[in-house]
């Protein structure tokens, strides 16, 4: 076919287009056309709305998220300052407890510390504290809680001492019977607190106070330890023996005072 002849088809298919939209007569057609398409026009415009509809929801979910995370954020921060109050005032009752023994001991200079270790050992038992020779701490001085003894400093460095509790299996205390006058000497252990070596003749009671008896020199006397519990030596013993009840809870020690 020559190229005139596909000019010529061409010109006259876009006369038959052009007459196709112009004509009255083929308006029928011409509708029925647009109703077969137009489902798919109506189609695609709402997959385009869809579309953007998806976007714009997820643009907010983004905002949503974002906000929650901040939320989240702002709560931790609210729990750790509820949290940080709560411990203060817990010291506070502590330090509290503690000045009224404080105001009491007039004739010791006392040097308070916090506690910052507690020995895992069930049977060496110690404790660190946040004061150390800088502040005035020594080897041998007694240790204080709530008015008693709870142990003596056995090492210190510049900023902190280490301090043998009075249940320390190692520890050796001398002691006097405060009414009796008995004396001996006090022993931590896995059994508890032991004061032995009190003579056959002195008559024990019960409940009374076991203070420090100053002998020896390295604590000063009278600092009181605890109460006597029970006598638990035998008849053919030549000395006493009996179970000393401290008050203070060792496991829970957070401010001590050092006598300095």
């Amino acid at each position: 076919m020559s190229d005139k002849n596909i000019k010529f088809i061409f010109f006259i298919f876009a006369l038959l287009i052009i007459g196709f939209f112009f004509s009255s007569e083929l308006i029928p057609i011409k509708n029925f056309l647009f109703q077969l398409t137009s489902p798919m026009g109506k189609a695609i415009n709402q997959s385009s709305n869809s579309l953007g509809s998806f976007f714009s929801n997820l643009g907010k979910i983004k905002s949503l998220l974002s906000e929650n995370n901040q939320l989240v954020e702002e709560n931790n921060q609210l729990k750790a300052q509820v949290a940080q109050m709560a411990e203060i005032k817990h010291e506070n009752e502590i330090l509290k407890r503690e000045l009224g023994f404080v105001q009491s001991q007039s004739g010791y200079e006392l040097i308070p510390a916090k506690v910052v270790f507690h020995s895992p050992s069930s049977f060496l038992q110690y404790i660190k504290i946040d004061k150390g020779t800088k502040d005035g701490v020594k080897t041998g001085q007694a240790v204080l809680s709530n008015g008693h003894l709870l142990g003596v400093v056995k090492e210190v460095s510049n900023d902190f001492a280490e301090v043998n509790l009075v249940t320390n299996a190692n520890s050796l205390i001398p002691v006097v019977l405060q009414n009796s006058r008995g004396t001996g000497l006090l022993a931590g252990g896995l059994k508890g607190l032991m004061a032995e070596d009190i003579p056959l003749d002195i008559k024990i009671e019960k409940n009374e106070n076991v203070v420090t008896s100053g002998l020896g020199g390295d604590l000063p006397s009278g600092i009181i330890i605890g109460t006597v519990q029970e006598t638990i030596s035998g008849e053919s013993e030549i000395f006493q023996r009996i179970s000393v009840k401290s008050p203070i809870e060792f496991g829970k020690l957070e401010f001590v005072f050092v006598v300095k």
